[in-house]
């Protein structure tokens, strides 16, 4: 299992970056929807509401729905999907 703020952590680590992270007891999902529109590209701003929006859900997989639903698709390691990702934008 994994947080989101180690999530977070990897990916900026992995991409060259080091953000400040505060942790606030509760933001509104408006106020968070509108710091992305207002500092990240309209693309980026979406998936990042969606992305907010999904943080009052564990992270935890438990049961296999995905692997019956998507036999031929195999868990990669976290570096190994952020590398992916960098080959798309390519």
């Amino acid at each position: 299992p994994m947080t989101y703020k180690a999530l977070y952590k990897a990916y900026a680590n992995w991409y060259g970056k080091h953000p400040l992270v505060i942790r606030l007891p509760y933001v509104p999902e408006w106020l968070g929807g509108w710091v992305l529109d207002t500092f990240t590209s309209p693309s980026h701003a979406k998936i990042g509401r969606v992305m907010v929006h999904s943080m009052s859900n564990a992270m935890v997989v438990t049961h296999d729905h995905a692997l019956q639903a998507f036999p031929s698709v195999h868990p990669k390691s976290l570096i190994a999907s952020f590398d992916d990702l960098q080959e798309e934008s390519r």
